[in-house]
């Protein structure tokens, strides 16, 4: 079994918490809710790993070699992909997939589709795509 990387900001959840596109997104996520979920669901804890992101630590470790990365609701819907697009394009071995939630009239679905060998349309709703891409 794969592991299995699990990033957002901790300990301190932002005290303006907004829910819109901005540049800057913010933080206010459990990363010890979303572990246990994972354990429950049987991921073994030792296949974990978890990171803290800061304001100036987006660059991710870029050894790993992802097979897939998801974000959704996150990176792309509330903030723009190019947050961590370079770090993705890095980390994601190829012929791996980014599924990810993009905002409509954003201008990053054409950002991000130029970067990927294809792509496949998950859903649509009135704000967003979900998106699965392959590099």
């Amino acid at each position: 079994m794969p592991f299995t990387h699990l990033l957002t900001r901790l300990p301190k959840i932002d005290d303006n918490i907004y829910y819109s596109f901005r540049e800057k997104g913010a933080f206010y996520s459990s990363l010890k809710v979303t572990e246990n979920f994972l354990i429950t669901n049987n991921v073994p804890r030792h296949l974990i790993k978890l990171c803290e992101v800061y304001e100036n630590n987006y660059d991710l470790n870029t050894a790993m070699n992802a097979d897939l990365i998801i974000s959704l609701l996150s990176w792309g819907f509330h903030y723009p992909v190019d947050t961590y697009l370079n770090t993705v394009l890095k980390i994601l071995k190829n012929n791996g997939r980014l599924i990810i939630d993009i905002r409509k009239r954003t201008g990053d679905y054409e950002k991000i589709n130029k970067q990927f060998k294809s792509l496949n349309i998950i859903s649509e709703s009135i704000k967003k795509y979900r998106l699965c891409f392959t590099k």
